[in-house]
């Protein structure tokens, strides 16, 4: 899974370097990068995008991305050092993570990335970030009300499953089904038949499925032409990560219009609100 999350990291990282390439040489060539920022230089000079390109060309660097990325940036950052943070820091969410997923995981978690270039908030027995350089932890649950239920916080953002049709749904934020506890390997999930009515049932709950979820099944597993489990766990998953996403940009975009970016301006929705708040006052 940090693989994963590692790898994806890089991606975004790219994909956001790319994406304001032009702004952050025009940063160099205004203002300069120091030795003390680029790594085997001469501490004594002031760099810009000529020498850049020319470490470029002789190999020194694969690319602008490779370049921008082994650059080092002390407590008193300057605008580029500012900006490299927001571009390289990716974040990952979660919701109500900080009280579970994260202490279930955090063993392994540090193991990975370590202890030393790490930073966390944490409101006891709850993380509300973890950070690292490269990655930001983060749980949504610190930006709603207490007490909002993931359901809740998706009605609030997106409108909810409007369908009339429940069995038939695709709008992808309709009810999704899988059997937990008929998984007892791994190989099960490349079982190519549907599972039976009773593999929903939970004894860990004491519920059982009806008659109509049973039939949502049948019907997601014809319609996206599924061929094992695998394939109704993926779409199970999608069902909670694609709309989550969503949520989260909808939620960012209403913070916007007070010129706060939700997930570098705070840490929680009292911090973002008082900042409106002051706003709102001047």
């Amino acid at each position: 899974m940090f693989k994963y999350i590692g790898d994806v990291s890089v991606k975004i990282q790219q994909y956001n370097v790319n994406k304001y390439k032009s702004l952050l040489q025009k940063i160099i060539n205004a203002h300069g990068l120091t030795g003390m920022e680029i790594p085997g230089v001469n501490l004594g000079k002031t760099y810009k995008m000529s020498d850049v390109e020319g470490w470029i060309e002789q190999g020194k660097y694969a690319s602008f991305f490779d370049f921008h990325s082994s650059l080092g940036f002390g407590k008193q950052r300057s605008d580029y050092g500012k900006l490299k943070q927001q571009l390289d820091q990716v974040p990952v969410f979660g919701f109500n993570s900080g009280r579970y997923d994260i202490n279930l995981i955090k063993k392994d978690l540090f193991a990975v990335i370590g202890t030393d270039n790490i930073k966390s908030v944490i409101k006891n027995p709850s993380y509300m970030c973890i950070a690292t350089s490269d990655m930001k932890m983060l749980d949504i649950t610190n930006y709603v009300p207490a007490g909002t239920s993931y359901d809740k916080y998706l009605t609030t953002y997106l409108g909810g499953c409007k369908c009339d049709d429940k069995i038939r749904c695709v709008c992808g934020l309709g009810k999704g089904l899988f059997p937990y506890e008929y998984i007892t390997a791994f190989n099960v999930l490349n079982q190519t038949t549907i599972p039976p009515m009773s593999a929903f049932d939970s004894k860990l709950h004491g519920t059982s499925i009806t008659s109509d979820d049973y039939e949502r099944v049948k019907f997601v597993w014809d319609y996206y032409e599924m061929k094992s489990i695998k394939d109704l766990l993926i779409w199970y998953n999608n069902l909670d990560v694609v709309p989550f996403t969503k949520a989260i940009k909808a939620q960012r975009e209403l913070f916007k219009r007070f010129d706060l970016d939700m997930f570098a301006d705070g840490v929680s929705l009292p911090s973002l609100s008082e900042k409106v708040m002051y706003d709102l006052l001047q």
